[in-house]
């Protein structure tokens, strides 16, 4: 093998970690945040395997994907019997996962490691564009009903969903420049 195709290989093997991680990270946010919202343990468990990724809920007739929208939203309010809960809950997932994004960017930059850090931003934004794009429009489209994070919370609440979105993209999009930044420095 090249030294260029080790490269690449190695570059790429980091990024998919990267994104494989930071979507084992947007999940245990949801989950975590539906615990504190007062979704009890033994009604949720995180389906990574399933596509989309998602925090499954359970009902008298088991295991509910958020697919399943009705059968999910009466779920959810069973557990979530406020907006704000509600909201939380859906919200911790991209929170979560861009708190746990900046964390590893900073140490990376901290420990002198500056292109993994850029590899973890660029991870996280692309991740998120991709999120944005296939599970919030393309999969709301096909189901006609609300499907991924901030399609739920726009139906939640408008103002919240934007201030999330614009927060997860201005939030992600300054890791990808500040790690670009600490890269431009250490070359």
């Amino acid at each position: 093998m090249s030294g260029f195709t080790l490269a690449v290989f190695y570059w790429s093997a980091l990024y998919w970690s990267a994104a494989a991680g930071l979507i084992v990270v947007h999940e245990a946010g949801h989950y975590l945040a539906g615990r504190l919202a007062g979704v009890p343990a033994h009604a949720a468990r995180i389906r990574l395997l399933a596509l989309p990724q998602h925090v499954a809920l359970k009902d008298d007739g088991g295991w509910i994907s958020p697919l399943s929208y009705e059968r999910y939203v009466a779920a959810a309010e069973r557990y979530l019997p406020t907006p704000g809960r509600a909201f939380a809950f859906v919200a911790g997932g991209p929170v979560f996962e861009t708190a746990a994004a900046a964390a590893s960017c900073v140490a990376a930059i901290t420990l002198g490691h500056p292109l993994i850090a850029f590899v973890i931003a660029t991870a996280a934004l692309g991740l998120h564009i991709v999120y944005v794009l296939v599970f919030d429009l393309a999969l709301t489209w096909r189901h006609g009903a609300p499907a991924g994070d901030t399609a739920v919370m726009w139906t939640i609440s408008r103002a919240g969903a934007l201030a999330v979105a614009v927060g997860v993209v201005v939030a992600q999009a300054g890791l990808v420049w500040v790690s670009w930044a600490a890269l431009r420095g250490a070359t």
